[in-house]
């Protein structure tokens, strides 16, 4: 293992190689279980597990010091490394235990990360460890296309392996201090609800459209490259969005919100043109939220503080739009599945109105007579 002094260089590196494992295997986990026969609703179920850990491990891991962390850290990058090889093997017969043991390490891992990143301090830290992971999900669902569509599983599970094994090489070192904060609660939780409509978003895209496209036939490495395009536009989305300097969080809040309800609007056509345009569309908002509302949460509150509603509300979203997508597509429709999208809407129109009554009683305050 390298220990490198440079956080500059450790953070991003196992960042990028963890994500280049871990998006594949993410991918590949509804496909392997509409294959393996489990169903939709099953395989819906599947993807809150992915969720869950979002939620509670930000919880339990909120107050630890960078030295918990760092180890917490260090172990779910190792422990990746033996269970894609187990998963390689015994796919078929240990799913379910595999699957729920790598949703746990590997969200553990990058809640770790995030509190990891707050408490180094390092200018442009964040921006290189975000911009490390977002190029893999990018061309990771690609490359595991077409690795599923002409080499199958098996192969699918080792080329994680490689990339895990590689990230365990840039393991932070932990030469970063700890710093102090005197800042623990969010000013404002309700700022960062959009978080968990991002959730919902990404949720739905992983555990109801690959099924449902599965479904309609398409190839594995079709669906990677039609999954990919909501990334693409995300990270075009994030350079414009660095170079937006305002704080106006509640308006970030109002169109990030509304941008990730459009898939509401694929009860008029789930059409793959429909499909690609209303996620692309989808994959702003939740850009805007990451970027935006993530820069407020760092500036209202301590690292462990703010990464717990970060993950929390993201992970419930994750969790929401694939389980209750899944038991709406399979055991009903795919447009019941859409009505999730219903409350990002409504979010945005409460908090619009909430913003002008507020404008309103101010002007009305301070008007002659």
């Amino acid at each position: 293992m390298l220990n490198r002094s440079d956080e500059n260089i450790t953070v991003p590196a196992s960042s990028g190689f963890y994500a280049m494992g871990w998006f594949a295997l993410a991918f590949t986990f509804p496909i392997l279980s509409v294959y393996l026969g489990y169903g939709y609703v099953v395989t819906g179920i599947l993807g809150s597990v992915i969720g869950l850990p979002f939620a509670i491990v930000s919880f339990l891991l909120r107050r630890s010091d960078l030295a918990r962390i760092l180890a917490v850290v260090r172990f779910c990058t190792i422990a990746m490394i033996p269970v894609t090889l187990v998963f390689a093997v015994l796919y078929g017969s240990l799913f379910f235990p595999l699957l729920i043991i790598s949703d746990f390490v590997t969200g553990t891992f990058w809640i770790g990360m995030e509190i990891y990143i707050g408490y180094a301090g390092m200018e442009g830290l964040a921006e290189r460890y975000s911009s490390a992971w977002g190029i893999p999900n990018l061309i990771s669902p690609i490359l595991a296309g077409f690795l599923l569509s002409y080499l199958g599983f098996s192969y699918l599970f080792v080329f994680s392996f490689m990339f895990f094994l590689i990230a365990a090489f840039f393991i932070p070192a932990g030469n970063a201090r700890q710093k102090d904060f005197t800042r623990v609660a969010l000013a404002s939780p309700l700022m960062v609800l959009p978080l968990l409509f991002v959730g919902i978003s990404s949720g739905f895209l992983y555990y109801v459209i690959v099924p449902f496209l599965k479904l309609l036939s398409y190839r594995a490495y079709d669906i990677g490259i039609i999954v990919s395009i909501p990334p693409l536009v995300s990270a075009l989305t994030f350079i414009a969005m660095n170079r937006l300097k305002s704080s106006n969080w509640q308006a970030y809040a109002i169109a990030s919100s509304l941008l990730l309800s459009v898939p509401l609007f694929l009860a008029f056509s789930s059409s793959l043109e429909a499909i690609i345009v209303l996620s692309s569309i989808s994959a702003v908002g939740s850009s805007i939220a990451f970027s935006k509302l993530l820069a407020y949460i760092s500036a209202t509150s301590s690292p462990g503080t703010g990464v717990f509603y970060y993950e929390a509300l993201f992970g419930t979203g994750f969790a929401v739009g694939s389980l209750l997508g899944g038991i709406g597509f399979g055991m009903m429709h795919f447009q019941i599945a859409l009505w999730l999208f219903l409350p990002g809407i409504l979010f945005a129109i409460v908090l619009s109105l909430t913003l002008l009554l507020t404008r309103i009683r101010g002007q009305s305050r301070f008007s002659p007579g």
